[in-house]
């Protein structure tokens, strides 16, 4: 009901205002129904609240309430009148002004592998029931702010081309502070489909009008009975993977973003094999296009390039409709020489006349032997008058450890800067060795 209220005849009244008309909502019978009341606009208003207390759990239902009247969409006459009240619920605004009115904490760092940054990483901070994502910038660092303080958090780093990094320990940020987490990234390729890894869900040339490729958790699809879209991942944990395209409900139709109207491509970023002997490349893939129009008329496609694109040969080339999830290795000097400029692309597309075509792709890696060392990492130093001690974590695939100290940051792996070898991890440099008043150590690994 509009205001003014009965019972003084002068206030304003609703003071807040959320969408209500012909609602899609759950039913207690099951299934989704379309409906329109209060009983469809409190919800809105609910959920919003739900976020702001996940944003800022010390919040008052007095400091919530002012939130959202001062954070509505204004509709109507400025200001506060007696159809809108103060606005339409704007839960994006609400949930910003709760983050700002908390004393916030900050999670940074530097994402590195063998003293080069790592550009392009993805970051994933868990915690306090929600996620936070970064990405690191061209010199390996990156910055999550607004985590609600006072709270642990889970650091996770992932870029195709390296292993997933986890922080061991949850991380605790008090309120206010600013905390470094640096990660020291490996060799190997591993994507769970968890967290983003920097793919490229369209490239160049994709003309697909509905079911691009998304990262999420899949939703199953039927045509006469038959499953087409799978309803889980294909690892034995999480919820996520690659699919084309995701409907509301399984009751919804097998229609319902499918792939349409031509092609979507989903590719990795650039990674690099040469430091591997033999790789070998697994995943498990979901592929049907055997119902509707030109039924097994259109074909799943894996490819692989070694020169950043410009050639692609196919892995996979098929039109076959397993209903399953299928597990497949590749090795990959079978059809490309391993190189530093590696890409992986999978495709699925929907030409005319059209088909139902779903593909789904998850537990991505490739494995392979270490053709060089592992870098070194962790290196400490325990300065004392008369001398200093290196320490390091050991290196897979290493025999020896070679040592270099210069007086000058950007320039210390030379020749002329070669101080000593070790097959230890630990090493003792007198005081009057060093002939710098500011040094630098720097320790490379090597099998030979």
């Amino acid at each position: 009901g509009r205001g003014p209220s009965p019972c003084d005849g002068l206030s304003i009244k609703p003071e807040l205002t959320a969408p209500g008309t012909s609602v899609r909502s759950c039913t207690s019978g099951g299934g989704y129904v379309t409906s329109t009341g209060t009983s469809m606009a409190c919800p809105h208003v609910a959920g919003t609240v739900a976020l702001m207390r996940q944003a800022n759990p010390n919040l008052t239902a007095d400091e919530i309430k002012q939130i959202l009247m001062q954070s509505a969409l204004d509709l109507g006459m400025t200001g506060e009148d007696n159809d809108y009240g103060w606005g339409m619920v704007n839960a994006l605004a609400a949930v910003q002004a709760a983050i700002a009115s908390s004393t916030s904490g900050v999670i940074q760092g530097v994402v590195s592998y063998g003293g080069q940054y790592v550009s392009g990483a993805k970051i994933t901070v868990t915690g306090n029931s929600a996620e936070y994502s970064a990405a690191t910038n061209s010199f390996g660092f990156y910055r999550v702010e607004s985590l609600v303080g006072n709270r642990n958090y889970r650091v996770k780093v992932g870029r195709f081309g390296f292993a997933l990094w986890t922080e061991p320990d949850n991380t605790f940020v008090p309120e206010g502070a600013t905390l470094m987490v640096n990660a020291g990234m490996h060799r190997g390729c591993e994507d769970d489909c968890e967290a983003d890894q920097a793919w490229s869900p369209g490239v160049t040339g994709d003309d697909a009008s509905d079911g691009v490729w998304v990262r999420t958790a899949p939703v199953a699809s039927y045509e006469n009975g038959d499953l087409v879209q799978p309803g889980q991942q294909h690892s034995p944990s999480g919820t996520r993977c690659f699919i084309t395209g995701n409907a509301p409900s399984p009751s919804d139709p097998a229609t319902t973003a499918d792939v349409d109207g031509g092609r979507t491509t989903l590719q990795t970023p650039v990674f690099n094999l040469s430091e591997l002997i033999d790789p070998v490349l697994y995943f498990a893939y979901y592929y049907t296009n055997d119902q509707g129009e030109n039924s097994g008329g259109d074909f799943f496609r894996v490819q692989i390039s070694s020169d950043g694109g410009q050639n692609w040969v196919n892995l996979i080339n098929s039109s076959a409709s397993p209903r399953a999830w299928q597990e497949v290795s590749f090795t990959v000097s079978d059809f490309v020489t391993p190189s530093a400029q590696m890409l992986i692309q999978f495709i699925a597309e929907d030409n005319a006349p059209a088909s139902l075509v779903e593909a789904a792709v998850d537990d991505i890696s490739i494995v392979g032997a270490p053709g060089v060392p592992e870098p070194p990492r962790d290196l400490t130093l325990d300065v004392q008058f008369d001398q200093v001690t290196l320490k390091w974590t050991s290196s897979v695939g290493a025999t020896n450890y070679r040592v270099y100290l210069s007086g000058n940051p950007d320039v210390i792996v030379a020749p002329e800067n070669f101080y000593s070898s070790t097959p230890d991890t630990t090493l003792v440099v007198p005081m009057s060795d060093i002939p710098y008043a500011e040094f630098y150590f720097q320790v490379t690994a090597t099998n030979q």
